[in-house]
């Protein structure tokens, strides 16, 4: 009975995100999370059952799909297995391809994965449905869920000590990102009714999305010209779409679809970008010395962002084994980091002085609406002392208002996106930390000859130089930002003339950095047992909200890394400083503790 309840559960959850419309679909996903949560539960049921727990202590069939000796002597079973699953897989409709076997994992192996993959349906499908209300928090989500397994983003249950995954040597290593058949649930439904999950109109959230960025002004938003604000925005409509989409694929055909995709389709937007700024500076007679290119820093700054998560899925993935090719990657995205800070950093100083100047005139229409009443109350004062025997009952004057009081009551509290803003921007910076403080330990290890240098048979058919340019083809017909050389990279990771206890003292500056901003990003993100009436949406959040960015479970992750490759800095640099000779040491690259940032140990 346990079994068929959760199966109908399950199949109800699926069935429901997969029928959704635009007049129910919020309706509809909060049965889907009940159905999913209620799988969950169940599941948990059937493995604290007796007959679950007799099973997965004595088996049934092996890994190999093959009865076990216990039970080889009970034809009743070895036909039940043979009729009800082929453990080969239809073996003879393939031909002459290779075996392909299926893998028999035990019950409770079966149930954990069966939990996890329901508990997806609710945490990784039906929230952003549900809680994703702007572009930039629907894409904060997406990424979030695609994190997992990479720093520890989502947390999975650890397995126990002797379990059987471990004993019959399968693999335990959390995947990454989420199930197929969540990501299709989601890809499914990003889209539909021609609106965005259902409930909301593209342009108007990606137009949201513009002003909350760049500061895009409405007027441009609202241009009904040819090359105005209104096609504009339906023209970002599908390359917009397409960035949530690749969030959805798993990491080798997000990296394949964002180099033969979005990266095409973000060099063409560069170009209209910077006719539809001409066209509103036009229309408005604006200088364009001093107007800022609004269009074109959206384009750019969503094609860093594409190109920076490019290489960290390089890195993820495995596709820079070695130190010296990993040096490379993380050189390239240190100067991609820094472009998208410098980017937003200059589009929020823009925020900051239209803000400014925004206030500075609602306190002089103000002051001028103020002087208008009094000028009205002093006629109507001169108009009764005429009439006879008569005082005037007119409203006395309002007190002045100070200036102080003005620009108080002007303010307004920064909006709680705002603060997810400055969050995912302080996780820049310290991924910036993580990247450069890498680059130069790696030099600092050639430097004491701690690390051989290339071997050459890498260059055997080909130079460094073309596997530079190979590996980055992709960003190479981009306008903004200009590509870089293998020139370049020669020039800016050249360390030659910098003395080995500088270049030190410099990589232990960066991890140092890196650690300063991990307490900060512990102290607003915090565990989910405080109390919530305690805390400010725009000082704080807690580490289960759905809009932030990175879990504390990845700071930590990322903490370790920033402690672990400072220790080991403190260690050389103690070496050298000795005098000592630490050619006989060894240095291991590892990803144990976060998939896109090594520790580097010395033994």
């Amino acid at each position: 009975e346990t079994i068929l309840r959760l199966q109908q559960s399950f199949f109800q959850a699926i069935k429901i995100l997969s029928n959704l419309n635009d007049d129910t679909v919020c309706d509809f996903t909060k049965i889907a999370v009940k159905r999913s949560q209620e799988t969950v539960s169940l599941l948990e049921k059937l493995r604290d059952n007796d007959i679950v727990a007799e099973l997965s202590t004595g088996g049934l069939v092996g890994l190999d799909g093959r009865l076990l000796p216990t039970m080889r002597d009970q034809p009743q079973l070895n036909l039940l297995l043979s009729a009800s699953f082929d453990p080969f897989v239809n073996r003879h409709l393939l031909g002459n391809a290779p075996v392909r076997k299926a893998c028999f994992r035990r019950p409770l192996d079966v149930l954990t994965s069966l939990s996890q993959l329901a508990a997806e349906l609710d945490w990784g499908v039906c929230d952003p449905i549900l809680y994703g209300n702007t572009f930039g928090r629907i894409t904060r989500m997406l990424e979030r869920n695609s994190l997992r397994g990479c720093g520890g983003a989502v947390p999975l249950p650890k397995p126990k000590k002797g379990s059987s995954a471990q004993e019959e040597g399968l693999e335990t290593e959390t995947p990454f990102g989420m199930n197929v058949l969540s990501r299709s649930l989601v890809i499914l439904n990003l889209y539909f009714d021609n609106k965005l999950f259902g409930q909301f109109e593209f342009s108007d959230i990606i137009g949201q999305h513009m002003r909350q960025q760049c500061a895009v002004p409405e007027l441009l938003l609202e241009s009904s010209s040819p090359d105005g604000g209104i096609s504009w925005l339906t023209r970002l409509a599908k390359p917009m779409y397409d960035t949530l989409k690749a969030l959805c694929l798993n990491r080798h055909r997000e990296r394949g679809f964002t180099e033969s995709i979005l990266l095409p389709a973000f060099q063409v937007l560069q170009y209209e970008a910077a006719t539809v700024d001409e066209t509103f500076r036009e229309e408005h007679g604006l200088d364009p010395k001093t107007t800022p290119s609004y269009a074109t820093n959206y384009v750019i700054l969503n094609t860093i962002r594409l190109m920076e998560r490019h290489v960290g899925l390089g890195i993820e993935l495995g596709l820079y084994p070695n130190w010296y090719d990993l040096s490379t990657a993380l050189w390239y995205r240190d100067f991609l980091l820094s472009a998208l800070i410098n980017v937003r950093g200059s589009i929020e100083r823009e925020r900051i002085q239209r803000k400014e100047m925004d206030l500075r005139i609602k306190m002089e229409q103000e002051e001028e609406e103020r002087k208008a009443k009094g000028l009205l109350l002093q006629q109507s004062k001169k108009k009764g002392k005429t009439k006879k025997g008569k005082k005037s009952k007119g409203p006395t004057s309002p007190a002045p208002i100070a200036p102080a009081a003005l620009t108080a009551e002007a303010s307004v509290k920064p909006p709680a996106e705002d603060f997810e803003d400055r969050l995912d921007y302080t996780s820049l910076l310290l991924h910036r930390n993580l990247c450069r403080g890498l680059v130069r330990y790696i030099a600092a290890l050639r430097q004491a000859k701690l690390l051989c240098d290339p071997p050459a048979s890498i260059t055997m058919f080909t130079t460094h130089q073309q596997r530079f340019e190979k590996r980055f083809e992709a960003f190479s017909t981009l306008y903004q930002p200009p590509s870089l050389s293998y020139e370049d990279y020669m020039r800016g990771s050249d360390f030659s003339a910098v003395q080995s206890k500088d270049l030190l003292a410099s990589a232990t500056e960066c991890f140092r950095s890196g650690k300063g901003i991990v307490d900060w990003l512990l102290d607003v993100v915090v565990v989910e047992s405080c109390d919530e009436a305690t805390i400010d949406g725009t000082e704080k959040r807690k580490d289960d909200d759905f809009y932030i960015s990175i879990r504390r479970e990845e700071i930590m992750a990322l903490a370790k890394v920033c402690v672990t490759n400072s220790l080991f800095l403190h260690k050389l640099a103690s070496t050298t400083a000795g005098g000592k000779n630490p050619g006989s040491s060894k240095v291991s690259l590892e990803f144990k503790a976060h998939k896109q940032y090594c520790t580097l140990s010395i033994t």
